[in-house]
């Protein structure tokens, strides 16, 4: 059996230090309050394993010199977190596309993996000769940039604004045929910035107003103004950038031209204009043209030879037959260089129509096993959103096999969710999301897997519909992955650690605490799985201090007999009544019985009303409060002190600006409400925050204060 892995934090926003140890191949359950740094022990371990796009120092705690860190992981492990970054960082990428790495999740099966490197086995020979022998890639390159001296035409020769017509075929080469008036220009006309240079004259030409020159001062002659103007409008705008652009171009398809091909390309290219375009440069261009679609129509093809382009063609050989380039029909472009790439493409070809019948066998292994992931995925995921009452179903799409695209549509209808970001409420999309983060686990089957606090917002049925799927024993996508749960979640925990036990992972359960910074955790056995009544039997069967005893007694009487005479006793007691009533009147001696029996039954022996009451004065709840009882006493001691005290503590608390939630806290204690069948013992869990008794610490100093003042007074 694999070792224990032992996570150490250090210095992590609240967390000062935390030791946390993982139970290989299980589940790790971490139970606590809000604020007890479950997110950052979930953060820490993410920018830890590199995912998050940030470092560890973004937790660094403020007024700390310490850099926060995490020991213990293991070196180069796969860890997927479930946060709120995931959410964020992986969903929702476009109004309807639902998670971006989709085809690695759904598609990228084993099984589909298999039959695509079939696939492309069967086609890697062709491949690779067409890339290196019949060189497609750089040959289409050449042709495609060819056509766009063009411009985009259907029947012309050229656009009128392409390249080819807005520079040579319009004007001829002015470049290296300037004339004799604009002799003076030739350096900058000719030179590497002559772009640059007439931009930078024309944005100036606003300045030769005064007959100044914008550059040196000098007074320019009228005509050196109106040559200047005549040249840049002969060379401005884009003609420099078309006459090199169309020099340049023709010059990497030079190799593809046969000989007399060149030189009349040459002659077009660096030659004079002499009056209008000539017919047989038209004629020539044309041809040109044509041989360069033709080209570009059949390598388009030959460069998607592979299962995207095959699977939806008919694939037998005389579709490769077509495919084959015919040298004769090229006019212009038959070079010698051309025709040995031409002839190595066709034997490619040939060779593969001559394999034909496998070819198609392996696409048609490939497709099916495409579809078969796509609909096990879909089905899959559909059942688990279903039985998780979420009314909506995903779709899956991949028309390439190599790309995937997950859309959402409401259960039952051919529509897609448009918006999701919108659409969605705040428990849908979490549903959502969660289902999505299960799925990549079971296609990725990482090393471990941290949940954050993933189903506390969901009602019941989707919080056992989501821990089957992750942690079930038979097919959870978690089963056998070393994996940590962090949730504040009552409920979730009694669900792994108790109901459900038997049906999901092994599981540690732990409690987790934070006292000033160091991260307790207190295991959870399965005796700590009590029945409230269970619980609140053993308190008050204890001799724990009686503040303590008789809130819980209350809370037992009134789970097992509702608000019964008992119950009544008990509410007289803590509110310091003189005598027991029911109803503002006095128990009857039949209510008494019933009280006795009551009490007796849920523990709390030999009850005698006025002794009790003596020892819940003012004084006797100092004195309990001042012995350092455990959290929840303090906080009983405390509430019946608050209730008893009314005036003097709203003094105290008004002086010291406290919140009205701490009496509210307090008073959760007496009462039953919204309480589960399970609770921990409170004192071995300490479920009370720090924060609430330091502020009780503060107002029983004041209230002590405040009675010492009046009891001087009084003297």
């Amino acid at each position: 059996m694999s070792e224990p892995i032992v996570v150490n934090l250090a210095c992590c926003n609240n967390i000062n230090c935390a030791t946390i140890t993982l139970k290989p191949n299980a589940t790790t359950v971490l139970h606590g309050m809000n604020g007890s740094g479950k997110s950052s022990v979930a953060k820490a371990i993410q920018l830890y394993s590199g995912d998050g796009g940030q470092t560890l120092e973004v937790l660094k705690p403020y007024a700390s010199e310490s850099l926060p860190s995490v020991e213990g992981l293991p070196s180069n492990a796969n860890i997927l977190v479930f946060n709120e970054d995931y959410v964020d960082s992986t969903l929702f990428k476009g109004d309807m596309e639902l998670i971006e790495n989709g085809y690695k999740i759904f598609v990228d099966t084993p099984e589909y993996r298999k039959a695509a490197k079939e696939t492309d086995e069967l086609l890697a020979d062709a491949v690779k000769r067409l890339r290196d022998e019949g060189k497609v890639a750089e040959l289409l390159s050449t042709v495609n940039n060819l056509l766009s001296c063009f411009g985009k035409v259907s029947k012309q020769t050229y656009s009128k604004v392409s390249p080819i017509a807005k520079g040579i075929v319009s004007k001829g080469n002015l470049v290296e045929h300037i004339s004799p008036k604009f002799g003076s220009f030739t350096p900058l006309i000719q030179g590497d910035n002559a772009k640059e240079w007439l931009q930078w004259r024309d944005k100036g030409g606003k300045y030769n107003s005064r007959g100044v020159c914008p550059y040196c001062g000098k007074v320019l002659e009228q005509s050196d103004l109106e040559t200047g103007n005549e040249m840049q409008a002969v060379y401005g705008g884009k003609y420099i950038d078309n006459c090199t652009k169309t020099i340049a171009t023709f010059g990497e398809a030079d190799v593809l031209l046969s000989e007399n091909a060149r030189v009349q390309a040459d002659a077009i290219l660096h030659g004079k204009l002499k009056e209008e375009p000539n017919p047989e440069n038209e004629a020539f261009l044309a041809c040109i043209k044509a041989d360069a679609e033709g080209l570009k129509a059949k390598l388009e093809k030959i460069q998607q030879l592979n299962y995207s382009f095959l699977k939806d063609e008919e694939k037998d050989a005389d579709y490769f037959e077509g495919l084959k380039i015919h040298v004769e029909r090229l006019e212009k472009m038959n070079s010698q260089f051309a025709v040995e790439r031409i002839n190595s493409i066709n034997e490619v070809l040939d060779e593969l129509s001559s394999k034909v019948r496998e070819i198609q066998r392996a696409i048609g292994r490939q497709s099916s096993a495409l579809g078969k992931s796509i609909n096990a995925s879909m089905a899959e995921m559909n059942a688990f959103l279903e039985s998780a009452g979420f009314p909506y179903e995903i779709s899956i799409a991949s028309p390439d096999g190599s790309r995937c695209a997950v859309s959402l549509k409401p259960r039952g209808l051919e529509m897609n969710v448009e918006d999701l970001k919108s659409h969605l409420s705040y428990g849908e999309r979490n549903s959502l999301a969660i289902a999505l983060f299960s799925a990549q686990v079971k296609s990725e089957k990482p090393d471990m897997v941290v949940l954050d606090d993933p189903i506390s917002s969901f009602d019941q049925n989707k919080k056992y519909a989501i821990l089957q799927r992750l942690f079930s024993k038979s097919k959870g996508v978690c089963k056998g992955i070393t994996s940590l749960l962090l949730t504040h979640d009552f409920e979730t925990l009694i669900m792994i650690g108790k109901v459900h036990k038997a049906l999901l992972c092994d599981s540690s359960c732990f409690y987790a605490r934070n006292d000033g910074g160091e991260l307790f955790l207190i295991p959870v056995e399965d005796d700590d799985f009590n029945s409230a009544v269970q619980c609140f039997k053993a308190i008050v069967a204890s001799d724990a201090s009686l503040p303590y005893r008789v809130a819980f007694a209350r809370r037992a009487v009134e789970i097992a007999y509702g608000k019964s005479p008992a119950w009544h006793v008990l509410s007289s007691l803590l509110h310091q009544r003189e005598v027991a009533t029911l109803n503002e009147q006095e128990l009857t001696d039949e209510e008494w019985k019933e009280a006795w029996k009551q009490l007796e039954e849920i523990g709390f022996k030999d009850f005698n009303y006025q002794d009790l009451l003596t020892q819940l004065g003012t004084a006797e709840l100092l004195s309990v409060y001042d012995q350092e009882p455990s959290p929840v006493e303090k906080i009983c001691a405390f509430r019946l002190l608050a209730a008893n005290n009314a005036d003097e503590m709203s003094q105290v608390s008004n002086r010291a600006h406290v919140d009205e939630a701490v009496f509210e806290f307090a008073n959760e204690y007496f009462h039953i409400e919204n309480l589960m069948a399970y609770q921990f013992d409170p004192v071995k869990f300490n479920t009370v925050p720090a924060g609430i008794i330091e502020t009780c610490d503060k107002l029983i100093a004041g209230f002590k204060r405040q009675c010492e003042q009046r009891a001087d007074a009084d003297n």
